[in-house]
């Protein structure tokens, strides 16, 4: 018997759980399948109940092999996470990173003494200065604010570890800074030079 042939006959649609519980009591009675039908709709001997407790059960069965399942991937999941952790800080020691700097031609103490003695510039008024000073289109300028800070490991490969901030300062015509992109290249504006940046 099948799903269908129980439905047409007793005027009920089982899920496909309950029909694998359903089934194997059929297979288990010597009757054919009018008769099986009519015992489970009138619940002779209890049979439509005794079928729906063991789909209960059966449904609570396979709920706890799942969360047990999930309960192991977890756990092997955190084994494998801490593994990964372990082998990440060998290899760190390993390839002994330090501090390698940044790749701006202007020295950190330099830009220091300019901010303390300059001011920042406005984006609008970075693009003006260089515009002005370099002939670039002004539309085609971008000012960045930030540049990457870098790690090198022994073995010379170099890795960012974060950002510092490179605001557009102004003194003087020869003591100002300004860091920008145009038309895909990258720059630095120093002391009234146009340097190239590679980030």
């Amino acid at each position: 018997m099948n799903i269908k042939e129980f439905s047409d006959r007793t005027g009920f649609y089982p899920s496909f759980e309950l029909y694998t519980v359903i089934e194997a009591h059929y297979m288990e009675q010597s009757g054919d399948k009018d008769a099986f039908c009519k015992a489970y709709k009138e619940n002779a001997d209890g049979l439509a109940e005794k079928i729906q407790q063991e789909a209960a059960m059966l449904a609570l069965n396979n709920q706890s092999r799942m969360i047990a399942a999930a309960n192991e991937l977890r756990a092997e999941n955190e084994t494998l996470k801490e593994q990964a952790e372990r082998l990440i800080a060998q290899l760190e020691r390993e390839q002994e990173w330090k501090p390698f700097g940044h790749n701006s031609s202007m020295k950190d103490d330099d830009y220091a003494r300019l901010c303390q003695s300059g001011r920042t510039m406005t984006d609008d008024e970075a693009v003006e200065l260089i515009a002005s000073e370099f002939g670039f289109a002004p539309e085609k300028i971008e000012i960045v604010r930030q540049i990457k800070t870098y790690e090198v490991s022994r073995h010379r490969q170099l890795r960012q570890k974060g950002t510092i901030d490179r605001l557009p300062v102004y003194d003087a015509t020869d003591w100002n800074y300004v860091r920008f992109d145009c038309a895909g290249w990258q720059y630095e504006m120093i002391n009234g030079q146009l340097h190239p940046f590679n980030d």
